[in-house]
């Protein structure tokens, strides 16, 4: 867990208000977005002439960007207030070399001007047990913070598909590579190719997968894919250009491979009055396949939520 202190000026947002009613809350993630994480501690202090350290609070979403940027930024955090410090460190407290050695060293006490530091876990620890007796815990009815579970059960279900993701980019680095030609052609099917066929074993001139589609009923596309089941080294420019060469008039050719491509694999394909070949890497060709269901179930997860409205009086026969 890591440890945040994020500083507010009362004269834009009064945070002890906000704290007080016990509710989620949502902050400007201006610093370190990279480094934030659902379950991390947050000390915010509070800046003017009664500065200090007054409430603690917990992550309780992944970094996101907002719908309607304000003021203070686009990218945001929510976060739950847990306790005030009462009574608050003041910068006094904070700034004294002679009794918090720890914390009068760490110059953002003194006055910085940032919205989100990440603190120093020497500092943190002292912070901790600095307030471990002032902490007053923020009280809430019990429906309150209903979010945070929410949060939860999102964050445990990106890591699930994170984790099924690079199961199935391992699976397919492990197949044979006649069955991945197999595989890649009965994926395209999916997507909307028609009269798919994987090609003969020799002289294909490396054209693998061959396939057709078909637009709205008027044209027709041609297609040549190139299966490549690397597991470590990349498909390199060379590649791409033996495909564009296999090519006959008016075909689209396409390069999919279970690793990635070099920088002159990539120049090559989108180089300019040359006939373009499509790249998919590993990454995109999980994307494909999840998006499309293949290679995965898909299976729904019952999620109950509150609607406090049905329990409001009116309607009804006695009403």
């Amino acid at each position: 867990m890591t440890t945040w202190m994020f500083q507010c000026n009362p004269k834009r947002y009064d945070l002890l208000a906000a704290a007080e009613k016990g509710f989620s809350d949502q902050w400007s993630m201006n610093q370190h977005r990279e480094a934030v994480a659902v379950g991390d501690r947050i000390y915010f202090f509070i800046s003017g002439p009664a500065a200090g350290i007054y409430v603690v609070a917990q992550v309780v979403s992944p970094v996101y960007e907002s719908k309607e940027p304000d003021e203070f930024g686009k990218y945001k955090v929510d976060v739950e207030y847990t306790a005030f410090i009462d009574p608050y460190v003041p910068r006094s407290i904070l700034t004294d070399a002679a009794t918090e050695p720890i914390l009068a060293a760490y110059v953002p006490f003194k006055g910085q001007q940032q919205t989100n530091f990440l603190l120093p876990p020497d500092v943190a620890a002292r912070l901790d047990a600095l307030s471990a007796t002032r902490l007053r815990p923020i009280s809430k009815k019990p429906w309150q913070g209903a979010d945070v579970s929410l949060y939860a059960v999102d964050t445990a279900i990106k890591a699930h598909e994170k984790q099924v993701r690079a199961q199935l980019l391992a699976a397919l680095k492990d197949l044979d590579p006649f069955v991945l030609q197999d595989v890649i052609g009965r994926l395209f099917g999916k997507i909307g190719y028609e009269d798919w066929a994987v090609t003969k074993m020799g002289g294909d001139m490396g054209i693998d997968v061959t396939a057709t589609l078909r637009v709205g009923g008027v044209t027709e596309v041609p297609t040549v894919i190139q299966v490549k089941r690397f597991t470590s080294r990349n498909v390199d420019g060379a590649v791409v250009r033996e495909l564009r060469g296999a090519l006959a008039s008016g075909q689209h050719g396409v390069i999919v491979t279970t690793s990635g491509f070099t920088k002159d694999a990539v120049t090559e394909a989108k180089a300019a009055a040359k006939t373009p070949i499509a790249l998919v890497d590993g990454n995109d060709l999980v994307d494909l396949m999840v998006r499309n269901g293949f290679g995965v179930h898909t299976r729904p997860v019952p999620l109950f939520t509150l609607n406090l409205e049905d329990l409001v009086a009116g309607g009804g026969p006695d009403a």
